[in-house]
């Protein structure tokens, strides 16, 4: 898998799957896939344009399934889909790309730190994780759960489902994220760049070279 390969050799970052990604972005570009002035939309740009029915999809997370089911104007029409597979690609659609939405810290000045702890595993809880966790607060659990399909949104069941298909040991989190500040946005970068139009092989051998100067260090 290419993300596995850049974490520990830089020069992986000119293997074919980046080429080739690179080059699929430029098809879609030629196609009008993206609006105009794209990469200068933030995420409420972006929203606001598919609420108003002026884009057709856009990828987003888990988070954002509480919104589109209660407050988005289309939210009578929205529906989830995994990543379409390439032909001939080595990838597989249930490796997902996916992070943590929300996390619950305990403070090492609180007073009572074993009740925290059996708060927190009490939400780990199946039951709870039902009731409170997804019924009630609409969140995704880290445990599985069925919820009552009366307590919880279409969409929300539909995301669920998905995520039972998930190839947890093969899949991936934020390239920004997991390769820190320096390599995260020459990535960011890289990925705007071919998306301008940059040779996707050039974009990516100077990525390759940002890669290993911050590896040495």
């Amino acid at each position: 898998m290419a993300y596995r390969k850049v974490q520990k050799d830089p020069n992986a970052w000119t293997d074919k799957a980046f080429i080739e990604t690179g080059k699929k972005i430029q098809e879609l570009v030629k196609l009008g896939a993206f609006p105009k002035g794209a990469t200068s939309l933030d995420y409420v740009a972006a929203r606001n344009l598919f609420d108003q029915g002026k884009a057709a999809m856009y990828v987003m997370g888990i988070w954002d399934v509480g919104y589109l089911s209660t407050q988005s104007p289309v939210k009578k029409y929205v529906g989830a889909f995994k990543w379409p597979a390439i032909e001939g690609g080595k990838g597989n659609v249930n490796n997902f790309l996916a992070g943590i939405e929300q996390v619950i810290a305990v403070s090492s000045n609180c007073k009572n730190k074993q009740a925290a702890a059996a708060w927190l595993k009490l939400l780990s809880e199946q039951r709870y994780a039902k009731d409170l966790l997804a019924e009630k607060a609409g969140y995704f659990p880290t445990v599985k759960v069925n919820p009552d399909p009366k307590k919880v949104t279409g969409l929300y069941l539909e995301v669920l489902n998905l995520l039972k298909d998930q190839n947890t040991k093969d899949s991936f989190t934020y390239y920004d994220v997991m390769f820190g500040p320096i390599i995260g946005d020459g990535f960011n970068n890289t990925i705007q760049s071919i998306y301008l139009g940059k040779d996707p092989v050039e974009a990516f051998k100077k990525l390759a070279e940002i890669a290993k100067k911050e590896m040495k260090k």
